[in-house]
């Protein structure tokens, strides 16, 4: 079967997520940070060697080395590495986006990359994706899949509140 690759573009910001609890630079000089890394070619990856690489981690890396902080990095699925921010085990987690209950355990960087999602689709769909809007795509059966735990921004948020339309919606552990 093939797929249409179709533009709604969802635009949003990529930010660093710090963990409100982090106690590991309170002291001058002492500046040690534990950070999640996910498997996300290319800006994030643990490579065969079992180093953490991608474009994020060697900005991460940067910033650190002015800093003077020494960095620990620990793999762990996006979702797993928010949990592991909110009970202290992890300091930093990149590719977060703001939402408000993460911002009850958490402090955002600026944001330093703004991206855009692409909705594939199969055949069936091809003329509604053009001209409808999602909420009225799903409505008329279009299963949309997302990733559990990410935030899409305001619209596919709002589809995730709505029950009926949330049961359209496959939930996958990870990209």
């Amino acid at each position: 079967m093939r797929s249409l690759l179709v533009s709604i573009s969802l635009l949003f910001t990529t930010q660093i997520c710090l963990a409100s609890t982090l106690n590991s630079v309170e002291k001058e000089g002492d500046c040690s940070l534990r950070i999640g890394v996910s498997d996300w070619m290319p800006y994030q990856y643990l490579s065969e060697s079992g180093e953490a690489s991608g474009k994020q981690v060697e900005l991460i890396k940067q910033i650190s080395a002015k800093a003077g902080c020494s960095l620990s990095f620990v793999s762990t699925k996006f979702v797993d590495g928010l949990t592991m921010l909110q009970d202290g085990t992890l300091d930093l987690q990149m590719n977060a986006s703001v939402s408000d209950e993460r911002a009850e355990y958490s402090w955002f960087s600026i944001p330093y990359r703004k991206e855009f999602l692409l909705l594939y689709s199969t055949p069936k769909f091809r003329k509604q994706c053009q001209t409808q809007p999602l909420k009225q795509l799903i409505k008329e059966g279009f299963k949309l899949g997302l990733q559990y735990g990410l935030v899409y921004g305001e619209e596919i948020t709002e589809i995730q509140n709505d029950p009926q339309l949330n049961k359209q919606i496959v939930y996958s552990s990870d990209n």
